[in-house]
């Protein structure tokens, strides 16, 4: 039934003030304005709905119930799902920043092995230097014998 209707006193009524008409049309009923000859006449418009019996009433108000409890749900669900993100993401944050500790550090751990490279072969170079110098000293020494 409308909001503008009860059954026991018949037909609502329109802004003018007078009882609204019931119109039909291919779907349904439908009340409206008896003044209203064309559309832009007025724009009353109130479904002619049949009264509902005890049992369906029952049943319409069981249903909202089960909706609100599935609205409750819905809403429960997703904060468990917003805990749970934040703390995914907080921990994914927190591996993220051991990541990125790890990575700098093997990041300087390699240039210190570049560096130790670097001196190793300049002391293998001054090896080098000081083998060929006594063996030139050696071949000199031999050669005046």
């Amino acid at each position: 039934m409308s909001a503008n209707s009860d059954a026991s006193s018949g037909p609502p009524l329109c802004h003018c003030g007078v009882p609204a008409v019931l119109r039909d049309s291919t779907n349904a009923n439908f009340h409206g304005c008896v003044n209203q000859e064309k559309p832009s006449d007025s724009d009353f418009f109130d479904w002619a709905e049949p009264e509902m019996c005890p049992y369906g009433k029952r049943l319409v108000e069981g249903l909202k119930d089960k909706e609100e409890g599935m609205w409750a749900e819905i809403d429960r669900v997703e904060k468990l799902m917003e805990i749970e993100l934040a703390t995914y993401k907080a921990n994914m944050e927190g591996q993220f920043a051991q990541f990125r500790a790890r990575a700098l550090e093997l990041y300087q751990t390699r240039e210190k092995l570049y560096k130790f490279r670097e001196k190793m072969y300049k002391s293998r170079e001054k090896m080098y230097q000081i083998a060929l110098v006594i063996v030139i000293l050696l071949m000199l020494f031999y050669v005046k014998k």
